[in-house]
């Protein structure tokens, strides 16, 4: 369903004006009078709306999303390239007009930096790995590339990463933006997750958009099933964390990781840390 919401500014005149004289009464008929045609301008949009040159930019690239609209600042010469490159449909508006939308986003934050570019998209979804959705259009909408392609660089180990219960979406952004630099080959997630939001985007400058995230349900049966494929585990804890008996720790400076082989890293939330039953 669409949305709505203004972008002029509602004026308001404290105090009653004075007629006491003629000239505060004139004065009073001319404010009427030069804002009697301003109004309030009213834009809709269909889906998130999506902000920043770069998670913009790779959104248009991978091809996951439906881009509505691109709405984008003149002043801004990137904006521009981009918005003119893009084949949708495109508006112009000042930067104010900008920072009102992305408040829609995040009311608690003052300062979005959206560097002249907000996109109107649709919604990005977690793709289930070990379940199955009932309902075909998220499936068909959040479709990954790894669906449609055979993984490359098959001449080196797999890394994963398992991350159970993280809820805070710029905790998932940082994650997703230092899995893509480090060549993480596959994000996924189980417990309590955050909605794969537009702060999530700008929070992992746009490394959402290429990077599918999966939903396990049975956390504790797919690391089994990769152990006995000869794939190694590895926990992060605390240092001062106390771990299940017979669990071998060692500081991460001493970790290895191309020793190890196809690896799959599990990270605990940001309260609870790793649940009990999927480091037994």
């Amino acid at each position: 369903a669409e949305q709505m919401f203004g972008l002029g500014t509602t004026l308001q005149r404290s105090g009653n004006p004075s007629w006491s004289s003629t000239t505060q009464c004139v004065q009073c008929i001319i404010r009427r009078l030069k804002h009697k045609h301003r109004r309030e301008e009213y834009i809709s949009f269909s889906g998130d709306l999506l902000y920043g040159i770069q998670p913009v930019s790779l959104a248009l690239k991978a091809g996951r999303r439906t881009v509505h609209r691109i709405f984008y600042n003149p002043g801004s010469p990137r904006a521009v390239q981009l918005a003119k490159a893009a084949e949708v449909d495109t508006m112009e508006l000042k930067r104010d007009a900008l920072d009102s939308m992305c408040r829609q986003v995040d009311r608690y934050k003052e300062h979005h930096v959206h560097q002249g570019i907000v996109a109107d998209v649709s919604r990005l979804h977690h793709i289930p790995y070990d379940f199955k959705r009932t309902q075909p259009w998220i499936n068909a909408e959040s479709l990954p590339p790894d669906k449609k392609c055979k993984e490359t660089n098959i001449n080196r180990p797999r890394l994963w990463i398992l991350l159970c219960s993280v809820r805070d979406p710029m905790n998932l952004g940082t994650i997703l933006r230092t899995s893509h630099f480090l060549g993480v080959d596959r994000v996924l997630v189980t417990g309590a997750r955050c909605e794969l939001s537009c702060i999530v985007s700008k929070a992992s400058v746009g490394a959402l958009e290429v990077t599918p995230l999966w939903a396990v349900t049975r956390p504790v049966e797919l690391l089994r099933s990769l152990v006995e494929s000869g794939w190694s585990t590895v926990a992060a804890c605390l240092g001062d964390a106390d771990g299940p008996e017979g669990l071998n720790s060692s500081p991460v400076s001493s970790l290895n990781l191309s020793t190890l082989g196809s690896t799959i890293v599990v990270l605990g939330s940001e309260g609870e840390g790793i649940p009990a039953e999927v480091l037994a």
